[in-house]
């Protein structure tokens, strides 16, 4: 539905200004599956995003993290100058 063409597009902003800068500040909602049961939890935290791996379908973190794009809820980008919403 629409929260996954939201998605999308931010993916799409969040890949472009990969090509222009280093890394991407970005505030995520990611999913953390319990390791003992099903279910788990949601954690929002902010992370400093490298690369989009497309082939693993996944966030390259710094730290040598990376999060399945299947467990993202929700991002925002977090820009230097916020002048530039839309």
């Amino acid at each position: 539905g629409d929260e996954r063409e939201k998605l999308d597009q931010k993916l799409l902003q969040l890949c472009e200004l990969l090509e222009e800068e280093e890394n991407a500040d970005i505030r995520l909602t990611h999913f953390i599956p319990d390791e003992k049961k099903t279910g788990g939890r949601y954690q929002t935290e902010r992370v400093t995003v490298r690369k989009v791996d497309f082939d693993t379908k996944s966030f390259l973190l710094t730290e040598n993290r990376s999060i399945l794009v299947c467990n993202i809820y929700d991002f925002i980008i977090l820009k230097e100058e916020s002048d530039q919403e839309r």
